[in-house]
């Protein structure tokens, strides 16, 4: 039979569709509420037709897609994206054919309005359209009467149970099984190949997981992790422990407990995962993830290839002398509180090392003349060049820095004792150089005091600093000094003729490297244009605050949409005291008075706070935050200097009651360390 429009003989056998119209007519009378028998079928119009009425007019008819279009009777709503929409089915019928005719009437112009159907005939028509089928493609359609195209469209809808995922993926399966590749169902079904690769992890489930999933006793959610592994006894093991109603991070993290997590480990971060399977390794790709996670079983070959990764660094820091040098996978911070530092000076340059660094110096002003005219051009800006002029630039900063690095080094005296962890933090390698292990703090100590007692010019202090184990930790350290970085940033940030000074110093600092010595950058100056790594519980304080209220009113003022070309236009358009209160918040964002060590000092401190006029009284105050950080013979030292009676009775208190008494007798009496002292 040709392609054309014409009415066929009824294709089926009259008790076929009595069966056909039997299940139309049940689902109709459940949506319309009509409880009469299934020979029955309700029309728009309220009266009924018998089967053999239906049997007469129920006839097959092939039809073009020119000749077919979608009914207003249909019930289902018109997709937003019909090509989205059909994608997958268009690919179905492709490949399988079309399984199940149109339903539609033939209107007044002899064209047919399909009532059911409407996604199949899209289907047909993005096949047409992407050149798949011929336009004269035959479309087989059941005829009904235009009286009973609302009902049809209804009992169409109506009724059906969507298959389900546990048979799609039993029967992805059995295709596979059958021969069938993974690109081969994908492209037969309109499936991605992941999509397919995932039904088929599921289908592979063990039969007990999997009978609780079609039954709907186990969610999709709760069985995926129980895909981690491949062994159904061990899934059977852990559904026994958990039993089905487990939460999915509990059975994941019950059977990934002795594997590394690729998304989650710093130390397969560092390995890399390519470098991992190139060396044989295996990696149980969690198909399910959307960021490409997975797991490592074996984690003594990942250990292996990350401190032979390791080595390269660790021998470095053996040719710079130190007495030793551990190599460790991971190291926490409270494991660094555990180490002493070792004493560092600056040394001289050599001859070579001062010639080496004055060539530097002049090929970094000419660099930066170069690219000083490039960007002051009238002419079209050559981005090429500049480009090329700025890697010389940094390769030139690098060259210093190397040299600049030899420069520091270790007083002889502590040269014994000192050494280096070579360990992985962040996924990247790190290094603390001129450590004191744990173990020889002591000995330490003892080299110290020795320096310091035969030292004619220290003072008094100096001595009893050299005896007295550290007060302050180095976190505590850190948090204080972010509390004094923040505080001056906050006085700074409303005082651009401040500003306007720090930032020529560093400018000078700069220019006049090679006269002021300030081969090491950061030792000239409190100015950096690297924002200083701070203590975030200490940014929630009442500097942090204020910092980003300000930061919140100068982006409400800048127009929307700013980038830095716009941002350059609209500075260049604005009053001076809008720009100085942009350039004193900026400025005040790279003054960095943080340390981690009561030895280190920050000379700018105290200089610039005293012309701020910084009160640290009025930004910080000791709580439990600070308390509760230092031993009770420091928490009696500091509430003494309010009231000697009650740093007695505290003497006798645990540390948790004394932190409490301390916070309590410390309150509004605007006490500071020395070192947040003006």
């Amino acid at each position: 039979m040709n392609a054309v429009a014409q009415i066929a003989a009824p294709a089926t056998q009259p008790t076929a569709i009595a069966a056909a119209v039997a299940a139309i007519a049940t689902a109709s009378d459940a949506a319309s509420g009509h409880l009469g028998t299934a020979s029955e079928l309700v029309t728009e119009h309220g009266t009924f037709r018998t089967v053999e009425e239906l049997t007469a007019h129920c006839t097959i008819g092939y039809y073009t897609s020119d000749q077919l279009y979608r009914s207003t009777y249909n019930v289902r709503p018109a997709p937003a994206d019909i090509k989205a929409d059909v994608r997958q089915l268009a690919a179905l019928i492709a490949h399988q054919g079309l399984l199940q005719n149109l339903i539609g009437f033939i209107d007044a112009e002899g064209k047919i309005a399909v009532v059911a159907g409407e996604r199949r005939r899209n289907a047909i028509n993005l096949n047409i359209e992407e050149g798949v089928f011929p336009e004269d493609f035959a479309i087989p359609v059941l005829i009904i009467t235009e009286a009973e195209a609302t009902a049809v469209s209804l009992a169409e809808n109506s009724g059906r149970k969507d298959m389900h995922h546990a048979d799609l993926s039993e029967a992805i399966m059995k295709l596979k099984k059958a021969g069938a590749s993974v690109s081969d169902v994908a492209v037969c079904f309109g499936l991605d190949e992941m999509i397919v690769r995932r039904r088929l992890r599921l289908a592979d489930l063990s039969p007990v997981i999997f009978d609780l999933y079609r039954k709907d006793e186990m969610s999709f959610e709760q069985i995926v992790p129980y895909t981690l592994v491949d062994d159904h006894a061990k899934q059977e093991a852990a559904l026994s422990v958990l039993g089905p109603k487990a939460p999915a991070w509990k059975v994941r993290d019950m059977l990934t407990a002795q594997k590394v997590d690729i998304r989650r480990s710093a130390i397969a971060q560092f390995v890399g995962i390519e470098a991992f399977e190139q060396a044989g390794g295996v990696i149980v790709r969690d198909l399910f993830s959307v960021d490409g996670g997975g797991y490592i079983e074996d984690v003594a070959l990942l250990e292996k290839l990350a401190f032979a990764k390791l080595e390269p660094e660790a021998e470095a820091q053996r040719v710079r002398g130190f007495a030793w040098v551990d190599v460790k996978l991971s190291v926490t911070s409270g494991d660094l509180e555990q180490y002493a530092s070792a004493r560092w000076t600056t040394r001289e340059p050599t001859a070579e090392e001062a010639a080496e660094l004055e060539k530097i110096t002049a090929m970094r002003i000419d660099l930066e003349t170069q690219i000083d005219a490039l960007e002051n051009s009238d002419e079209e800006h050559d981005h090429d060049k500049h480009a090329a002029l700025s890697d010389e630039l940094s390769n030139a900063y690098d060259a210093e820095n190397v040299i600049c690095e030899k420069l520091n080094v270790i007083i002889d005296e502590d040269k014994p004792l000192a050494g280096a962890l070579v360990f992985i933090d962040g996924g990247k390698v790190n290094v603390r150089a001129g450590l004191i292990k744990p173990e020889d703090k002591k000995k330490m100590a003892k080299l110290k005091r020795s320096d310091v007692q035969g030292d004619t010019t220290s003072s008094g202090g100096d001595v009893e600093n050299a005896k007295v184990r550290a007060v302050h930790s180095e976190a505590l350290m850190h948090n204080l000094t972010t509390h004094r970085t923040l505080a001056l940033r906050a006085e700074l940030m409303d005082r651009p003729d401040v500003a306007i000074v720090l930032v020529t110093h560093k400018l000078m600092c700069r220019a006049f490297s090679t006269e002021l010595h300030s081969y090491h950058r950061g030792t000239m100056s409190s100015m950096s244009w690297d924002y200083a790594v701070l203590d975030k519980e200490a940014e929630a304080g009442k500097a942090g605050q204020a910092l980003a209220a300000r930061r919140a009113e100068i982006w409400a003022m800048l127009p929307q949409g700013t980038n830095p070309e716009k941002l350059l236009t609209w500075l260049l358009e604005q009053d001076q005291a809008t720009v100085w209160k942009m350039f004193a918040y900026c400025s005040a964002l790279s003054f960095d008075a943080t340390a981690r060590k009561e030895a280190e000092k920050c000379e700018y401190f105290a200089p610039v706070a005293n012309v701020l006029s910084l009160d640290m009284a009025n930004w910080w105050e000791a709580g439990e935050d600070y308390f509760g950080r230092v031993n009770l013979a420091r928490i009696v030292e500091v509430v003494k200097t309010a009231s000697t009676e009650v740093a007695a009775k505290m003497e006798k208190m645990k540390k948790g009651e004394a932190v409490k008494a301390a916070v309590a007798a410390m309150k509004d009496k605007r006490w500071l360390p020395d070192f947040l002292r003006t």
